[in-house]
Parts: C-alpha cells; structure tokens; sequence
C-alpha cells in the first residue's frame, strides 16, 4: 500500500484531529506526532485531560491502529516541513533500532567471524534504519514497514532493553544536553539563528611621542 500524501506540506497546517488550519486560526499551536500527524495545542489538552495515550484519528481512516503518548508529540515550528514531519518518526524508529557497532563485533568475534564482516552486518541495520523512517515519514508500504518493525522489536527485545541501559547511564555520565552520544541526533540549528559577530581585534596601542 503506498500512502504519500498530495499536498504533506498542507498536512503539516492543520490539526487532523478538528481540521482547524493555521491560516485560519492565527493562535494555533500545531504538534507532530511520531506517525507523522499533527494535533493542535486544544486537541492535545482534551484528549489526555484523561487519557496516557492517545489513537490517531488519521491513521484510524487508513485503516491503520497507532497510539502516542503526550511526551512523544513535539511542537510544530522554526523547522523545514520535510525535518518537522521525519524527527518524530526517526525518534521512535531509534528507540528500536538501538545497537551499536561494537554489538555486532562482539557477536561475531563469538562465532569465529571477523570484524569486517561485522561492519558489513552494521551497515545494512543502518540501512534497514533509514529504510524504515523514509516509509513511516512519507507513508509509503506502512503496514508492511509497522509489521517489520513489530518484529524487529520482538526479535530484538533483550538488546534494546540493555543499550536502552546503556544509552541512560552514559546520558547520565556525560550529560545529554552537552554532548551527542553515537545514537542521537545532532539537534539543527534554528532557522532563525544569526551567527555571532567575530569579536574585533584589539586595538593597536599608540606610539609614544619621542621626549
């Protein structure tokens, strides 16, 4: 099934829960959630006034079941449409996703293979990652993308757990705002950012006048 979208742009300016649009509610505060929908500011109050999660209207009209949790939806706003509608999704899909190069070395130092082979294994993960945030982002096979990510997900469930682990107790060694550990994401720079002028150079002091 391929369900790219006319207009994702449009998608992304209005809510697809009440359908009110940015244009014609000035004061609207958009959210994406990590199916690549949208929930305004009031939607998102009424629906968790008595709920921890949350199903998809839009993806309920799919024919496709998906629940969120309130911490998983991030604002709407200062990012190009494409990065807006893939974060969500490239969030949830590393949450599974989550072992690490020195994993697959480890597993084939244990059954007599080499570290090239290993790296080769990695890299076709890594593939399979970006494979999976471009289906889910841009809707295209979602049923087949969700039913292989359920699987992996099974499949993998004990090493998630452990780098899941992992990942927190090196967050809390380095500390996650200052520094990017390998399975994050470089946050982007604001579109609204304005680098800092280059301080200026010290100025030359003065001759003194020969006495």
């Amino acid at each position: 099934v391929n369900l790219i979208d006319a207009d994702e742009e449009d998608e992304l300016e209005s809510c697809s829960f009440c359908g009110d649009n940015i244009y014609v509610t000035k004061v609207l505060k958009l959210f994406i959630v990590p199916c690549a929908h949208t929930i305004c500011g009031s939607c998102r109050g009424s629906k968790f006034s008595s709920n921890t999660q949350v199903s998809c209207s839009s993806c309920e009209k799919l024919g496709v079941e998906f629940r969120f949790k309130k911490d998983e939806i991030v604002p709407l706003d200062g990012e190009d449409p494409e990065v807006r509608r893939e974060l969500p999704v490239r969030f949830r899909v590393l949450k599974i996703f989550n072992r690490q190069e020195e994993d697959f070395i480890d597993e084939f130092r244990k059954t007599g293979r080499s570290k090239e082979d290993a790296t080769r294994e990695y890299n076709r993960y890594l593939e399979q990652l970006e494979a999976t945030v471009y289906n889910l982002t841009r809707k295209i096979d979602v049923d087949l993308t969700e039913e292989e990510l359920n699987k992996r997900e099974r499949e993998d469930s004990d090493s998630i757990v452990r780098n899941e682990a992992r990942k927190k107790r090196k967050e809390r060694d380095f500390g996650s705002e200052k520094h990017v550990l390998p399975w994050q994401i470089a946050p982007a720079p604001s579109i609204h950012y304005v680098a800092p002028k280059p301080a200026a150079a010290p100025a030359a002091d003065a001759r003194q006048p020969h006495g």
